[in-house]
């Protein structure tokens, strides 16, 4: 039988290289805080590789870690062979080990004075719409300066835009039914810090379609992509599927507004379509789905679902 080896809870002689793991701001690169977006947040390994005798006593293994390891005198041999190691590693794979020690300042660039303003101009907050066709214009400012405006009903993405005057014009997809709904428009500067405006809307007619939707991913899902599962498996539900030609899927990159086809499906004939999308790098994603009648070629379109894909392998490490 293998010998048991007992756990000292010291990282060194438990086969442990000593480190710390924290979130770290990518902008600011200081430790993030509760107002750090996700999409500047990122996990940051920062590991020591120093001799033995920095962490253990030679006379006592198991106690404390030496007040001054330098005054052990093969402390510096010792340290000189890891340098050395380290020094070849670098040369033989072109990658230099950072060895700086983790931060201890705050995130200061994500803070409620750089958070935009933003109000909807139009349309007014309780307006009856007759048609599915919107117009949405805000004014919004930042000390920062504004990178985008998203738009959304009830939570679903509509669009964004990019420069001033901000605005978003276009049909209300399938699926919003008649009714009240809530229209919110978010302002963006360039590292994400956000602020949103809200209205309610009524919609005074009826959607052309009675079931059509993505019922996986739900919104704002986290994706976990690994080796094994580098795809996911969309299911977009569709009312009387026979009638349609094909079905196809898009993503688009959050902040950058480009949208690609990503997979299509041809005479349906389950009601439940699976579409297999390769899931990309870490990122925020919105994902749209489009079905072509048969008949007369009209295009069914459904508001995007924001989603996390995170790159579970995937770890920034300092050395």
């Amino acid at each position: 039988n293998a010998p048991s080896i007992p756990i000292t809870g010291k990282d060194m002689l438990d086969g442990k290289i000593p480190g710390s793991e924290v979130f770290i701001d990518s902008a600011s690169g200081k430790l993030s805080t509760e107002l750090t977006p996700i999409t500047f947040k990122e996990k940051v390994r920062f590991v020591e590789y120093s001799t033995i005798l920095k962490y253990v006593q030679k006379d006592d293994p198991r106690g404390s870690a030496p007040e001054d390891p330098l005054k052990d005198e093969m402390f510096n041999v010792w340290q000189a062979g890891i340098d050395a190691w380290i020094a070849k590693q670098e040369e033989e794979t072109g990658i230099i080990l950072s060895k700086d020690q983790p931060p201890t300042e705050y995130d200061d660039v994500h803070v409620v004075e750089n958070f935009p303003s933003i109000n909807i101009l139009s349309p007014p907050n309780g307006e009856t719409a007759s048609s599915r066709f919107i117009e949405i214009l805000v004014s919004t400012s930042a000390r920062r300066g504004i990178s985008r405006v998203e738009y959304f009903v009830d939570n679903f993405y509509l669009g964004s835009s990019f420069f001033s005057p901000y605005s978003f014009s276009g049909n209300i997809p399938n699926g919003v039914q008649k009714g009240e709904h809530l229209i919110k428009a978010v302002s963006y500067d360039d590292i994400d810090n956000k602020k949103e405006a809200e209205i309610k809307i009524n919609f005074d007619v009826f959607d052309s379609t009675s079931v059509f939707r993505i019922n996986d991913p739900v919104i704002w899902q986290e994706i976990i992509k690994t080796d094994e599962k580098p795809n996911y498996s969309v299911i977009v539900e569709l009312h009387s599927p026979e009638s349609y030609s094909s079905i196809f899927l898009y993503v688009e990159k959050s902040q950058t507004g480009i949208k690609e086809q990503v997979a299509s499906v041809t005479d349906p004939t389950n009601p439940f379509v699976t579409l297999q999308w390769g899931l990309p790098q870490e990122g925020i994603y919105i994902i749209y789905a489009e079905a072509i009648k048969k008949t007369n070629g009209e295009n069914l379109t459904l508001p995007g679902v924001f989603v996390h894909v995170i790159e579970n392998n995937i770890e920034t490490v300092t050395f």
